[in-house]
């Protein structure tokens, strides 16, 4: 098990948890939160130019021999834009985890029909490059995800293995 004292992740839902407009989702296997309005519109639209700009073909870190488990794209945000260093500060303040135990930030983008398959978004102690991964700031405590746009059908995130959809 991971030390989550380190990073303070040990106190980050109770942190969320008593953010105002912050809705706690029932489930025994995992604390998962809403919380509406976080960005601001302009946040939100300054964050998809931003991944435009930069978007490549997303990968994974270890390889399912799948070719087509991971088929959106992802941009690689610069922390040292303003708003990018902005935003990862009130993820910070969010969570009560320290920047030096985060990852940088990244944007998805998905087109009608792409997909990220059934996967964990920590690194799994069997995979190839755990090590590598979790050496400097530890595995992965928390994943923030915030939703830049509405669409008309699909772009939901499951959780299958919850009954969570």
């Amino acid at each position: 098990p991971y030390d989550m004292t380190l990073s303070g992740a040990d106190g980050s839902a109770a942190r969320i948890a008593a953010t105002p407009g912050a809705r706690k989702l029932p489930s025994p296997h995992l604390h998962q939160f809403l919380l509406p309005g976080f960005l601001t519109t302009e946040q939100c639209i300054g964050l998809i130019e931003r991944i435009d700009a930069c978007v490549r073909p997303s990968t994974i870190t270890d390889d399912t021999g799948d070719p087509v488990f991971r088929t959106s794209e992802t941009g690689d945000l610069d922390h040292r834009d303003p708003l990018i260093a902005e935003i990862d500060a009130m993820l910070c303040t969010l969570t009560g985890i320290a920047r030096d135990y985060g990852e940088p930030l990244q944007g998805q983008r998905y087109e009608p029909g792409q997909e990220f398959k059934a996967h964990t978004d920590y690194f799994e102690p069997t995979g190839v490059d755990y090590q590598a991964h979790t050496h400097v700031s530890g595995q992965r405590t928390w994943t923030a995800m915030a939703y830049l746009n509405k669409v008309e059908a699909g772009g939901a995130t499951r959780f299958p293995h919850l009954d969570k959809i």
